[in-house]
């Protein structure tokens, strides 16, 4: 019987997109990966973003291939228990806001990458063409959205 590690975490949230390339994909087991071998509880957004929404079928699949990842990962570190985890799609009708995951009064951790929680403004005009491309102004990233939360929980007296 393995003797299992004390998670760094109690829990976390894995910000993942929804893949249109086999990097994407990687990169989304990647930060999969990492989460759950520091925390005892997952909470995984799957957003949705780009111009189209996904069909529902390819949503629901691969809904379950993130199911099937974690499962994989708890298995290959070792952590068998390891079994409080939802997965939140944003396009479907009844899915909770990421907003309430982000004020979840144990939330402790994001894992994720600045490709998917940063933003890049694209089309800036008049005045907004300063902060086009300056780091932290035009671009955002994990960090930028890290502390956002972070400035948003401490208005709702939630450790950050």
């Amino acid at each position: 019987h393995a003797q299992h590690k004390k998670h760094q975490f109690q829990h976390t949230l894995a910000i993942l997109s929804m893949p249109s390339t086999s990097t994407d994909r990687i990169a989304n087991e990647a930060i999969l990966n990492k989460a759950v071998q520091h925390t005892r509880k997952l909470s995984v957004v799957l957003r949705c973003q780009g111009r189209t929404s996904p069909s529902l079928a390819r949503l629901r699949r691969y809904v379950g291939e993130v199911y099937s990842t974690l499962w994989d990962v708890a298995m290959a570190t070792g952590d068998p228990d390891f079994c409080d985890v939802v997965v939140y799609p944003q396009n479907l009708p009844n899915a909770a806001p990421e907003s309430w995951i982000d004020n979840a009064p144990d939330l402790d951790s994001v894992c994720s990458h600045d490709s998917i929680c940063g933003w890049v403004s694209e089309s800036a005009m008049g005045r907004g063409l300063q902060f086009q491309t300056r780091l932290g102004d035009g671009q955002g990233g994990l960090d930028a959205h890290v502390m956002a939360m972070n400035a948003d929980r401490e208005y709702r007296n939630l450790p950050p």
